[in-house]
C-alpha cells in the first residue's frame, strides 16, 4: 500500500470515528500494510518459523521475502499466530476435556500445541496466563 492509499485508509478511519461508527470496513488489499504497521514490535519471526516450517521452506527457496510478510498477507487469514501465547493450560484443560484426553493418550503434544494449531481457528474458548 503506497503513502495516498494509507492516507485515505486513515481518513476512512478517521471519519467513520467522528460519525461515531463502532465498525470500519477496510478492504482486504489494505489489511495486510495495516498489520505490519500493527504489529511491528509484536511479531516473533524466529517462533513463526519454529511453528510453521512451511513458511520457513517457503522463505529458502525464495517464494517469500520473509515470516512477517508471510504472515500479514497470508498467515492471519490462515489463522496463524504472529507470536507465542501464554496459555493457561490448566483453564484449557479445564474447558476442552477431549484436548486433555489427546494430550495424556499422546496423540496431541501439548495443550498449547493444540490451541496453536487448532483450537484457535475452531474458536474454542481460552484464557491466558495473568
Amino acid at each position: 500500500m503506497d503513502e495516498i492509499e494509507q492516507l485515505a485508509l486513515f481518513r476512512r478511519i478517521a471519519v467513520s470515528g467522528m460519525r461515531g461508527e463502532t465498525n470500519v470496513q477496510i478492504p482486504r488489499k489494505m489489511l495486510p500494510a495495516l498489520l505490519l504497521m500493527a504489529m511491528a514490535d509484536k511479531f516473533d519471526e524466529k517462533w513463526y518459523l519454529e511453528q510453521y516450517p512451511d513458511v520457513a521452506l517457503a522463505i529458502k527457496e525464495g517464494d517469500i521475502p520473509s515470516a512477517y510478510v508471510h504472515w500479514a498477507n497470508v498467515g492471519v487469514f490462515e489463522g496463524r499466530l504472529p507470536r507465542s501465547v501464554s496459555l493457561d493450560e490448566n483453564d484449557y484443560a479445564r474447558r476442552h476435556k477431549d484436548v486433555a484426553r489427546a494430550v495424556n493418550d499422546g496423540t496431541t503434544d501439548s495443550l498449547t500445541d493444540h490451541f496453536v494449531r487448532i483450537g484457535f481457528l475452531e474458536g474454542r474458548e481460552y484464557q491466558l496466563e495473568p
